[in-house]
C-alpha cells in the first residue's frame, strides 16, 4: 500500500511524506477466520487537500496524480527511499512570515530543499497516497504507524506468531483433556468474540493483544481439527478429505476475501465481512463426531460404539446409493455391529472400559505435556519438531521471497490461493496411491531440493540482470512445498498414540513457530549479502528435512490398537486391533492363545 504522509502546519504549513507500504503479507486468512488488514485510509482534511492542490498547480502538471504527490513531498522535506517505501518524516527548516501565501511558502520550501536543512518533525498528522494495486485502507494510517512509530508494525505479525505457538501447545493439551469436538466449539466461540472486538479496538496496543488472542484460539481449533480428521478417517482417504478442505478454503474463502478487498476500503468493515465463515463453528457439534480413539482412551465404551455405528450407517447408505451396479446391502443393527467388531455391548457402561494399548486399565489418565519427553516418545517429539520447524521456515520464507507481485493486493491474495491448489491435489494423490507416508514425502523433498539448488546456483554464480528463471524455479518449489506441508500434517499426527496425539502434534507445531521467526532474517541476506543466498539456505533446510526423515518411524496410518477390559476381573484382557482393509475393516483379537479375524463391512 502506498501511503503519503503529510504532516501539516500550524496555519498552512505542511509536513509531507510519501510512503509506499506493501500489505500483501498483512492480509492473513486462516481456515475460517483470522483476517488482518493493514492499513486504513481516512478522508483527508479539506484544508490539506486544498493546499496540495495549489502546490501541485504551482509546481506544474505531471503525468499522474501520484507523481504530483511525490513531487510536492520532495519539496517539503527529505524523502527516504528503498524498494518498498518512500517516506518523509521531517520538514525542511526555515524562517517564515506570519501571512505567507501558498506561492511564497512553496518558494521557501524549495529554497530550503536546496540547502538540505531538515529537522522539524511532522507534528500534525500525515497524508497518505495509494497506488492502484494497494489496498485503500488499514491500521497504519488510522494510528499513524509511520516514522517514529513504524517499529510497531512488525509487532502485529510477531503477536500472531506467538499466539500460534501458544495455541498449538495449549490446544494439544486441552484437546486431549476435554475432547476434540468440545475444544473446537469452545475455542471457535471465543475466537468469534475476539474477532468482533477487533472491529472496535480503539488503539494499536489493544489491536496487538487481540491479535495474539485470536491467533491462540484459532490455532487451538485448527490443531484439534487436524487431529480429529486423522482419527475419524481411514488412511486411504485421509489425504483426499484433507485436500478437499484445503481446496474449498483456498478457492472459495480466500478468493471471496480478495474480491471483498476491492469493494470495502475500511479495514474494520472488511474485517467484519471476513468473519462470516466463522458462523460455521456453531454447526460443528452437529456435523462432526467426537474422536472414537479419544473416547476409547477415556474409557468411555458406549460413546465409542455409538460413534462407530453412526459412521458405519452413513458409509453403508452412501455406498448403497452410489454403487448402482452392485446389490445394496442391509444396514446391521447396533448389537450385530458391535459383535462383528469383537465387542459385546455391556449392560453397565462402567463395567466395560477401553484404554489405549500400554495403559493400565482403571488408572488415572495424566495429561501432562512432559510425557512427550519421556523415553519412548522423546525421539518422536524431537524429530517431528525439527521436521516441522524446517518446513514452516522454508514455506514462509520462500513464499515471502517470491511474493514481489506488482498487482492489486486483492489479486495477490487470489493468485496465491489458487497457486496452492495443485499442491493439495498432489499431496492427496500421493497418499491415495502409496500406502506408507515416508517415501512419498521424501521424494517431494528431494525434488524440491533439486529446484532450489538450481535456482540458487544460477543466481549466485551468474547474478543475472533478470529474475525470470529465478521466479519460475521458486514458484515450482512453492508448489512442492505446498504439497509437503499437507503431507506432513497428515503424517506427523499418525506418529503419536491416540492418548498423546494432540499434545504431540501441538508441541511439534507450536515449537516450530519459534524457528520460523528466522525467515525474515534469512530473506534479508538477499539484499545485505548476496542476491540468491536465501535460496541456498532454504535448499539446505529442505535437505535437513530429508535427513530427518531417515530417523522418523514410517507409518501407514492404519493400525488402531486398543485394550478392552472384560467386565469380569477373572476374564483375560482382550487386545483389539482394528485395521482398515480394501473390502472393509478387520478386527483381530489377541488373547495370547490364538487370533481370530472378522471382516466388518464399511
Amino acid at each position: 500500500m502506498q501511503n503519503g504522509s503529510n504532516l501539516p502546519i500550524g496555519e498552512e504549513r505542511e509536513c509531507h511524506s510519501h510512503v509506499i507500504y506493501n500489505i500483501a503479507d498483512c492480509i492473513r486468512q486462516d481456515v475460517t477466520s483470522s483476517l488482518v488488514v493493514e492499513p486504513l485510509i481516512q478522508m483527508l482534511k479539506p484544508e490539506l487537500e486544498k493546499w496540495f492542490r495549489n502546490a501541485s498547480k504551482l509546481r506544474g502538471n505531471r503525468s499522474t496524480e501520484l507523481q504530483q504527490f511525490e513531487d510536492v513531498a520532495r519539496v517539503l522535506g527529505p524523502l527516504a527511499e528503498n524498494r518498498a517505501l518512500i517516506g518523509g518524516c521531517e520538514l525542511y527548516s526555515f524562517e517564515r512570515l506570519e501571512n505567507d501565501t501558498h506561492h511564497t511558502l512553496l518558494e521557501l520550501y524549495e529554497n530550503a530543499s536546496h540547502s538540505g536543512k531538515a529537522g522539524t518533525p511532522c507534528p500534525y498528522g500525515y497524508v497518505y497516497k495509494y497506488t492502484s494495486f494497494q489496498y485503500q485502507g488499514g491500521i497504519v494510517q488510522e494510528w499513524d504507524l509511520v516514522c517514529d512509530k513504524a517499529w510497531q508494525v512488525p509487532l502485529n505479525e510477531s503477536a500472531y506468531m506467538a499466539g500460534m505457538l501458544m495455541g498449538y501447545i495449549c490446544g494439544g493439551w486441552l484437546s486431549d483433556r476435554i475432547g476434540r469436538r468440545r475444544t473446537m466449539l469452545y475455542s471457535g466461540l471465543i475466537e468469534i468474540a475476539l474477532n468482533v472486538a477487533i472491529c472496535f479496538c480503539p488503539n494499536h496496543l489493544t489491536y496487538i493483544i487481540l491479535r495474539f488472542l485470536v491467533s491462540t484460539f484459532f490455532t487451538t481449533r485448527t490443531s484439534a481439527f487436524i487431529v480429529l480428521l486423522t482419527e475419524i478417517t481411514t488412511a486411504k482417504y485421509r489425504s483426499i478429505l484433507s485436500a478437499i478442505g484445503t481446496i474449498l478454503q483456498l478457492s472459495i474463502q480466500r478468493v471471496l476475501l480478495g474480491v471483498s478487498a476491492r469493494y470495502f476500503t475500511n479495514w474494520r468493515v472488511l474485517y467484519a465481512v471476513s468473519l462470516a465463515p466463522n458462523a460455521l463453528v456453531l454447526f460443528s457439534p452437529l456435523c462432526l463426531p467426537e474422536s472414537p480413539k479419544w473416547l476409547a482412551a477415556q474409557k468411555s465404551y458406549r460413546p465409542v460404539g455409538e460413534v462407530l455405528y453412526s459412521a458405519y450407517q452413513w458409509n453403508r447408505r452412501f455406498r448403497n446409493a452410489c454403487c448402482l451396479g452392485s446389490k445394496p446391502e442391509p444396514v446391521m443393527k447396533k448389537e450385530e455391529f458391535l459383535d462383528r467388531l469383537g465387542i459385546s455391548a455391556p449392560s453397565n457402561d462402567a463395567a466395560s472400559r477401553l484404554t489405549p494399548s500400554g495403559e493400565e486399565p482403571g488408572g488415572k489418565t495424566d495429561f501432562s505435556i512432559l510425557h512427550l519427553f519421556h523415553r519412548g516418545l522423546r525421539g518422536t517429539t524431537i524429530l517431528t519438531t525439527a521436521l516441522l520447524t524446517c518446513q514452516i521456515t522454508t514455506m514462509f520464507g520462500i513464499t515471502f521471497y517470491a511474493s514481489h507481485i506488482r498487482q492489486h493486493v486483492s489479486m495477490v491474495v487470489i493468485i496465491n490461493a489458487l497457486a496452492n491448489i495443485p499442491g493439495a491435489l498432489l499431496a492427496a494423490a500421493l497418499y491415495r496411491f502409496f500406502r506408507y507416508r515416508k517415501k512419498p514425502l521424501a521424494a517431494v523433498f528431494f525434488i524440491t531440493v533439486l529446484f532450489l539448488c538450481a535456482a540458487a546456483v544460477h543466481t549466485l554464480l551468474l547474478q543475472p540482470k533478470s529474475d525470470h528463471l529465478l521466479n519460475i524455479l521458486t514458484n515450482i518449489s512453492i508448489f512442492f512445498f505446498s504439497a509437503a506441508q499437507r503431507m506432513i500434517f497428515v503424517y506427523v499426527p499418525e506418529l503419536f498414540q491416540p492418548l498423546y496425539r494432540n499434545r504431540g502434534f501441538g508441541i511439534a507445531a507450536g515449537l516450530s513457530r519459534i524457528g520460523a521467526l528466522s525467515f525474515p532474517l534469512i530473506n534479508r541476506l538477499d539484499t545485505t549479502v548476496l542476491h540468491g543466498l536465501p535460496l541456498a539456505v532454504y535448499a539446505t533446510l529442505t535437505a535437513c528435512q530429508l535427513l530427518i526423515l531417515f530417523f522418523v518411524e514410517d507409518t501407514n496410518g492404519e493400525g488402531v490398537v486398543v485394550t478392552v477390559q472384560s467386565p469380569s476381573p477373572d476374564d483375560p484382557i482382550t487386545v483389539l486391533e482394528v485395521t482398515p482393509l480394501e473390502a472393509g475393516v478387520s478386527a483381530a483379537t489377541d488373547q495370547n492363545v490364538g487370533q481370530k479375524k472378522q471382516s466388518l463391512p464399511k
